[in-house]
């Protein structure tokens, strides 16, 4: 099932950000002119990845990070390259931009 959020911009597009739907939390990541979406959880402590608001990326913007252990993940592929969840995934969700909407499959 598609679930629209809210209306998208070009300095949305431009940053990471974080999204809650329903009960869930979703990280949202712009990155060559693609959309990355996973959900926020860090698959080592199952926690948010987050401390601060819509902070996700490392400090270069490279990769996305755990605020709780440092780890990093790929923002393409969700694996973690660095941390005690080395080799493990985030979980990718399904989510494309119609118009100015962002289309997520919960």
């Amino acid at each position: 099932m598609s679930v629209k959020t809210e209306s998208l911009t070009q300095t949305t597009l431009a940053n990471t950000r974080g999204i809650s739907l329903d009960d869930k939390e979703y990280i949202v990541v712009a990155k060559n002119g693609e959309i990355f979406v996973y959900l926020n959880r860090c698959p080592h402590l199952n926690t948010t990845l987050n401390d601060q608001h819509d902070q996700f990326l490392d400090q270069h913007k490279n990769f996305i990070r755990c605020a709780r252990h440092n780890a990093l993940f790929t923002i393409d592929q969700g694996l973690c390259i660095k941390g005690p969840c080395n080799g493990q995934k985030l979980q990718r969700v399904s989510g494309e931009i119609v118009g100015d909407q962002l289309l997520i499959e919960s």
